[in-house]
C-alpha cells in the first residue's frame, strides 16, 4: 500500500470502549435529534438587519452636506447614502441598490455606527 498505510490486522471490535455502555438502536425510545443546517449568511443578515433597526426602518442622513465632504466615505457608502431620501426603507434601498445584500447591510450598519445616518422610523411612511 502507498505511503506506508497498513490495514489493521483484526477488524474493529463491536464491543463498547471501557467505561461506556453499549446501546443498540433498538433499545432507544427517543427519535434521533435532527440537526438543521446552519446558514451563516442568513445569521449574518439577521444580525445586520437588527443593527439597522429592521428591513422596514427608514434611515436619514444625520450630517450636513459640508460635513459629508470631510468624511472618508467609500464609493459603496456614498452610493447608499444617495438613496436615502427620508421615505425609502432599508429593504427598498437593498433592492434598488443592486449590491450584494450582505455588502449593502454591512455598509448601512457602518454608516449608522459612525453617526452619518440615523433611524428616523421603524416603519415605512405611506
Amino acid at each position: 500500500m502507498p505511503y506506508g498505510f497498513r490495514m489493521p490486522a483484526t477488524p474493529p471490535s463491536k464491543t463498547p470502549p471501557p467505561g461506556r455502555p453499549f446501546v443498540r438502536e433498538a433499545d432507544c425510545d427517543e427519535r434521533p435529534t435532527v440537526v438543521r443546517d446552519f446558514d451563516p449568511e442568513a445569521a449574518l443578515e439577521r444580525e445586520y438587519l437588527s443593527s439597522v433597526g429592521s428591513a422596514s426602518a427608514i434611515l436619514v442622513v444625520a450630517v450636513s452636506p459640508e460635513e459629508l465632504k470631510t468624511l472618508a466615505l467609500d464609493n459603496v457608502s456614498g452610493f447608499l447614502l444617495s438613496l436615502m431620501d427620508g421615505a425609502t426603507d432599508v429593504e427598498t434601498i437593498l433592492d434598488i441598490s443592486g449590491l450584494p445584500r450582505l455588502l449593502a447591510l454591512r455598509h448601512l450598519r457602518s454608516l449608522l455606527e459612525r453617526g452619518v445616518v440615523v433611524i428616523a422610523s421603524g416603519t415605512r411612511a405611506r
